[in-house]
C-alpha cells in the first residue's frame, strides 16, 4: 500500500519480502516481517510476532502494526532518522486485536471484545463497552454509525452490533 506523508514523498508498506540489507531494522518479534520504502528507497524494515491477526497501516506520519498478542505498536516514520534512533509505543487491547478500519481520518481498532477510536495524533477518543465475548468484525459505516458482527462463542452464534460513532456507545 502507498502511503503520502510528505509533500511528494510517499512511503509504500509491502507484508511481504524485499532486500532491504540497507534500512533501519526494528525488531519486535518474528514471524511477520513489514517493509517500509520512502519514495523508492528502502527506509525501515519491520519484524513482529506474527499470529492470526495482523496488519499494518501508515496513518498520518505513525507505521501502526495491530498484533494479535501485543495490541498495536506506533512507530513515528518522521523520528526515524538512523539504525539506533527511533521510538516505539505499544497500545494494549483488551483480549486480542482484530482489524483495522480509517474513515474520516479516524482509527478504528477492532478487537475481541471492543472498538477503540483513535484521532490523527494517535490519542484514544473513545472506547466502546464490551461488545462480544470473541470477536468484532466491521460490516459497514454510515455518518454517525458503525455496523458489527458480534460473536458470542468461538464460532457458535454470530449477531449484529450498531455503534455510535460519537461515543461508541451501542444503538442496536
Amino acid at each position: 500500500m502507498e502511503y503520502q506523508i510528505e509533500e511528494n514523498v510517499k512511503y509504500t508498506v509491502y507484508p511481504y519480502e524485499h532486500p532491504f540489507d540497507d534500512a533501519c531494522r526494528i525488531d519486535l518479534g518474528c514471524g511477520k516481517s513489514y517493509y517500509i520504502y520512502k519514495d523508492h528507497e528502502p527506509f525501515l524494515w519491520v519484524l513482529a510476532n506474527g499470529g492470526p491477526f495482523t496488519e499494518a497501516l501508515i496513518y498520518h506520519s505513525n507505521l501502526v502494526i495491530g498484533n494479535y498478542d501485543n495490541g498495536i505498536y506506533i512507530i513515528n516514520l518522521n523520528d526515524v532518522k538512523d539504525k539506533k534512533d527511533f521510538r516505539i509505543r505499544n497500545i494494549e487491547i483488551e483480549g486480542y486485536f482484530g482489524y483495522f478500519v480509517l474513515d474520516r481520518d479516524i482509527l478504528y481498532v477492532l478487537g475481541m471484545h471492543n472498538v477503540y477510536a483513535y484521532n490523527p495524533d494517535l490519542q484514544l477518543l473513545w472506547k466502546s463497552n464490551s461488545l462480544s465475548t470473541d470477536g468484532v468484525v466491521f460490516d459497514s459505516i454510515t455518518d454517525k454509525t458503525m455496523v458489527l458482527s458480534c460473536n458470542y462463542d468461538p464460532m457458535e452464534e454470530w449477531f449484529t452490533r450498531e455503534i455510535s460513532l460519537t461515543d461508541g456507545k451501542v444503538l442496536i
